[in-house]
């Protein structure tokens, strides 16, 4: 699906000067300037981002682009506190492998062991298998999505429990197959904290943080909290131009790390170091683990999902990498441990792309040492319409307008037809989710299937009549909905 993306340019015809950290050596004049280059879309009222280059465990460039806060003119540095999304998992993997180092739990331990209350699926879920998304648990994220929740709202870990309770299976049976979820990883964060008797936060900053001197780092499990330096997060709409992000998410483990591009280099050099990463616990945070047929868990594009991370390549050379997004604020943060040289790229806007700019810094100072030519730039992002797809009719957008009801996810939705569209409210604030309006076409196959670029629903009829539909979304089980009286 081609993502609808505002430039942050677009804010400001003037380009950004780069705020360098005083720690990090100067750079050959022609390779800073290329650096630069890389983020000169980011306009000087623009919020933006930071990056820390690192190579043989020392920080070779610390700059940043943009602005940590839009409404009070803050400069994003080489100190200012990001929230990491997703890059926070490979912390969480870390956390529960040290405790297993401890002997306190065991990988292969079924997860009910220390979470009772969690529904029982007639199959054993290990630790193991929430560290490679192998679980089969469905993503609570997306559940929320569904019934109408935003980021900033809050959801506790009882909710989450209620809401996996809803679920009448599991996506597939655990260890058979892949698919991303959050709540594995909020799981195995409660895991952590109840096999050693403190928070999350409390553990890593322990165990991890405070080892390796990483002083601006933190699990944000109190929304509350006063964080100094801090980045916010900002959404790009083309409409609408820059809004402001924030989450009220209290619940840790899928993410919550804040932290800087300075703290990074501090991980990254423990990667060859080993105060954390101890030959033992860099063994386990990068097994592959295996399917019944011996093929190793990977994601869609081939990436094996190890420890919190993935490991892949790029242009021909080994890279352990993950990336992640929330509230407006994206990050990538990416290895080559070979070459012992890494990049973080920390942004505040989630139009950024901050994995295709940690390849081009890549690019930059490995290009003698790579084996394989840059990637041709592609239309991955285009919808791959099913065999059959045509443009969805106006029969049929009468035909499903209504009002419907799902038990599994505790939601109400009305369906209307818009035009040649349709606009989906979900939950009681009717939160929209309006197709025409995000770029979305619809398709339908037969009678009985729509297809867009987020969903598909699969329709139940009686006669003519429409009386339900199962939504399919990347991350969850089918959602099913049955229609109300009118």
């Amino acid at each position: 699906m081609k993502r609808f993306l505002l430039a942050a340019a677009a804010c400001s015809a003037l380009t950004a000067g780069a705020a360098t950290a005083q720690s990090a050596p100067a750079l050959p004049s022609a390779t800073s300037a290329r650096l630069d280059a890389i983020f000169k879309d980011i306009g000087a009222d623009a919020p933006g981002c930071a990056i820390g280059v690192y190579r043989d465990g020392k920080l070779l460039a610390a700059r940043g682009y943009g602005l940590a806060n839009v409404e009070l003119r803050v400069p994003i540095t080489d100190a200012t506190v990001f929230d990491i999304g997703s890059v926070s998992k490979q912390f969480t993997a870390m956390a529960a492998i040290l405790l297993a180092q401890d002997g306190k739990i065991s990988l292969d331990d079924d997860i009910r062991r220390f979470m009772p209350e969690l529904r029982d699926y007639g199959s054993k879920i290990t630790v193991r298998h929430l560290i490679h998304h192998s679980s089969g648990i469905p993503d609570f994220l997306n559940l929320m999505f569904l019934r109408g929740q935003k980021e900033r709202d809050g959801i506790s870990l009882p909710e989450i429990f209620d809401l996996m309770a809803r679920q009448d299976a599991l996506m597939f049976a655990p260890g058979t197959g892949f698919s991303y979820s959050n709540t594995g990883y909020v799981l195995l964060g409660e895991i952590v904290a109840r096999a050693s008797g403190k928070s999350l936060a409390a553990f890593s900053d322990e165990r991890i943080f405070k080892p390796l001197g990483m002083a601006n780092t933190h699990v944000h499990d109190d929304a509350g909290r006063i964080v100094l330096k801090r980045a916010y997060g900002y959404h790009a709409d083309e409409k609408k131009g820059l809004t402001v992000g924030g989450s009220n998410l209290e619940v840790p483990g899928d993410g919550a790390v804040f932290t800087t591009v300075g703290d990074l280099q501090k991980w990254d050099a423990d990667f060859d170091r080993g105060v954390v990463w101890t030959p033992a616990v860099k063994a386990e945070m990068l097994r592959v683990a295996h399917f019944p047929n011996g093929k190793p868990v990977a994601t869609g594009s081939g990436t094996i999902y190890a420890g919190g991370v993935g490991l892949g390549r790029h242009r021909g050379l080994d890279v352990v990498r993950h990336g992640g997004s929330w509230a407006g604020y994206v990050a990538d943060l990416v290895r080559f441990p070979k070459q012992r040289f890494g990049v973080s790229v920390l942004c505040n806007v989630d139009s950024a792309d901050p994995a295709t700019r940690a390849n081009q810094i890549a690019d930059l100072f490995l290009a003698a040492e790579f084996t394989e030519p840059p990637r041709a730039p592609g239309s991955d992002d285009d919808m791959k319409l099913p065999d059959g797809a045509v443009p969805i009719s106006p029969a049929l957008l009468h035909a499903i307008a209504g009002r419907y009801r799902s038990d599994q996810i505790d939601a109400d939705y009305v369906i209307r037809r818009n035009g040649a569209s349709l606009v989906i409210e979900a939950g009681p604030r009717r939160t929209p989710f309006d197709f025409a309006a995000m770029g979305l076409p619809l398709f339908q196959i037969g009678g009985d299937r729509i297809v867009s670029p987020m969903f598909q629903l699969q329709l139940s009829k009686s006669g003519t009549r429409i009386d339900g539909f199962a939504l399919e979304m990347d991350g969850t089980a089918p959602v099913r909905f049955v229609r109300k009286p009118d």
